[in-house]
């Protein structure tokens, strides 16, 4: 089992939105040079008496009230959480210098699962404050794991373990002489360990793929950790410079006179515009600054981050999704280079996080459990990209200068071509576009589908004319991802098309449809998630096709693999499969026929005859033909030939 569960977005809403944020990447640059064994524990280090929770009468001096770090491109990570990064990197390297562990990974893996423990919430012996636990893995929305009591296990701690991986893998990293997964110490030791286990040695781009995606075997999840380490070996490629008007501590931010100047700041820009509903969401927002943030919440007094932003849009007149992933999948994308204040930014792969953008590379949001509204650089968390809720309501003109006293006001340009004079009615706004419909019977959204390699159609519906717009369709990747090409295809008179789609994994997937209209129009994009099951069996055979006396169980599957269990003696089957590659032809015709085994219609386990001197053999039919194949010594299919 991973240390984490497969697809999780961030552990949800805990997200590295702190602002005590105390040791920076050139403080901990040291971290190699450090002794194996910390002979004199941090300033703020002094073991305390636990009693079955994380008490919060000894937190980290100041945490949650210091001010966001002004220096400009430096990364931030909390003091205690950074020497734990920093002792666990040293005692690895007395034990293992051969994985070449460093800090950055320790700190990568910690961003994205728990953002540096809640922001760096941990009592001064490294014990978190309030107990960080994932959602329960029930087979919804994560992997289906049982605990040992028969309820569905969560990850916990920060570096987010099972408890069944912990029990291996639990380290004492504060020489406390427990080992607890709450306790930042000892996770990033326990975490060190398994990555060099799983790795090997983590200065090879390889060996480094492989530890991360040991702890989760997901893609975005490894390139979500690839740009933490990117950011934290290379500090001065990210900004974190602060505009003086919000250069505040978390307690000072529902202050009325602040508020005002934030508001002022972010509609002032000549450059940055909002739109009329975009600086109306704007001083919403920044009026709820101050307010603690609940998961649920959308006001008035809580908020978690898709509430403050939902409840911002609402007060602006104009209905948005209420969670952060729909509205990525719903709303219109934009270009970063493009923001305007109100715009919504995204962030994290699996769009687990959202907040509003201020102007000037800044954004208000509502971080994590125990914080508050705050506001922070737009570049804080791994962006995923924009939307835009008005994107058909124009940005506000720029403010302009008063004339000064004495001096004639300069006389108004005259009105442009094609632009109604003043008196004259405005041309009617065309009507604005609802996002597409999907439905599908083999994957029903937020529901277990289909096995992999199961045909599916989906139902694409829009209430456009006919005539007037064009699907397009893309299954996994974002319209914004870069080099992806959507699929087009043409409605029916009543504005529906048909797709197929055959996803080949298991898991969970997302198809993003949106049309465009003859007039250069796109409509907001849904993402329509939908699970896949694991690939059913489509045929097998039993018989002893090893030649050891017992039989084995050969399997093919709904998505094309043909595997081989080996029988136990038992009875029983062995619970590893071996894969069978379908051998080529030799000599190969031209061109050569399809390797897979997808074409197979029946499979026969042939037994040996000794008489004959026949070893047993596995009968295949496929495309009308059948052949008989033996497994040799290494385990490979041939085409067996009578003598």
């Amino acid at each position: 089992m991973h240390l984490v569960f497969p697809g999780l977005p961030s552990r949800l809403a805990r997200l590295a939105c702190a602002t005590a944020l105390t040791a920076t990447v050139a403080q901990l640059a040291g971290a190699a040079a450090a002794p194996a064994t910390p002979t004199t524990p941090p300033a703020a280090y002094a073991p305390a008496a636990r009693s079955g929770t994380a008490a919060a009468s000894n937190p980290v001096p100041g945490a949650g009230a210091l001010p966001v770090s002004t220096s400009p491109g430096l990364v931030a990570v909390p003091a205690i959480v950074a020497d734990a990064y920093r002792r666990a990197t040293a005692a690895i390297a007395a034990t293992d210098p051969g994985c070449h562990l460093s800090w950055p990974v320790l700190a990568a893996i910690g961003q994205v699962e728990s953002g540096q423990a809640d922001g760096g919430q941990v009592t001064a012996d490294g014990t978190t404050v309030h107990p960080i636990v994932g959602p329960a893995l029930d087979g919804q929305a994560f992997a289906a794991v049982r605990a040992n009591d028969g309820s569905w296990a969560r990850a916990v701690g920060p570096m987010q373990f099972l408890p069944s991986t912990w029990a291996t893998w639990g380290a004492d990293g504060n020489g406390d002489g427990r080992k607890d997964p709450n306790n930042v110490y000892d996770a990033a030791l326990a975490a060190g360990h398994y990555l060099c286990a799983a790795g090997g040695d983590l200065a090879s781009g390889s060996g480094l793929d492989r530890a991360i995606r040991a702890y989760n075997h997901s893609a975005p999840y490894l390139a979500d950790v690839l740009s933490w380490i990117h950011r934290y070996q290379h500090p001065g490629q990210a900004s974190d410079s602060v505009p003086p008007v919000v250069q505040v501590a978390a307690a000072q931010t529902s202050d009325p006179t602040l508020q005002a100047a934030v508001v002022m700041a972010a509609l002032a820009s000549a450059s940055d515009r909002p739109s009329v509903a975009g600086a109306a969401a704007v001083r919403y927002a920044v009026a709820q600054l101050g307010k603690p943030y609940v998961w649920g919440a959308s006001g008035p007094d809580t908020f978690d981050c898709s509430g403050l932003t939902s409840q911002a849009w609402a007060h602006a007149g104009i209905a948005i999704p209420r969670t952060s992933q729909d509205q990525w999948a719903q709303l219109q994308h934009v270009p970063l280079g493009e923001l305007r204040p109100g715009d919504l930014v995204v962030y994290f792969a699996g769009a687990s996080h959202v907040a509003l953008y201020l102007g000037d590379g800044r954004v208000i949001q509502a971080p994590r459990p125990g914080a508050v509204v705050d506001i922070v650089p737009l570049d804080r968390n791994p962006v995923l990209g924009a939307v835009r809720p008005d994107p058909g309501d124009p940005a506000l003109p720029p403010p302009t200068t008063p004339a000064r006293p004495g001096k004639p006001t300069p006389p108004r340009r005259p009105t442009a071509p094609g632009r109604p004079k003043p008196g004259e009615p405005k041309p009617p706004k065309p009507m604005p576009l609802t996002a597409p419909t999907v439905t599908s019977t083999q994957y029903p959204a937020a529901q277990a589908g289909s096995p992999a390699g199961t045909p599916g159609t989906f139902r694409l519906t829009t209430a456009q004319a006919a005539g007037t717009a064009a699907f397009q369709y893309s299954l996994d990747q974002p319209f914004t991802s870069t080099g992806v090409t959507p699929t087009t295809v043409q409605p029916d008179p009543a504005g529906q098309a048909t797709i197929t789609l055959t996803p080949s994994a298991a898991g969970t997937h997302t198809l993003y449809v949106r049309f465009t209209t003859t007039d250069a129009r796109t409509s907001p994009t849904t993402g329509y998630r939908f699970t896949v099951a694991a690939p059913a069996v489509r045929l097998s055979a039993l018989g002893d096709l090893t030649g050891d006396g017992l039989t084995d169980r050969i399997v093919l599957d709904t998505v094309g693999q043909l595997q081989l269990y080996r029988g136990q003696s038992d009875g029983t089957y062995a619970t590893t499969a071996e894969p069978l590659t379908h051998p080529a032809p030799t000599p190969a015709p031209a061109p050569a026929p399809a390797t897979g085994w997808n074409a197979v219609t029946q499979l026969t386990v042939l037994p040996a005859t000794a008489a004959s001197d026949t070893p047993a053999r596995l009968e295949v039919t496929e495309n009308g033909t059948t052949t008989d194949y033996t497994l040799d010594a290494t385990g490979e299919l041939e085409v067996w030939h009578q003598p």
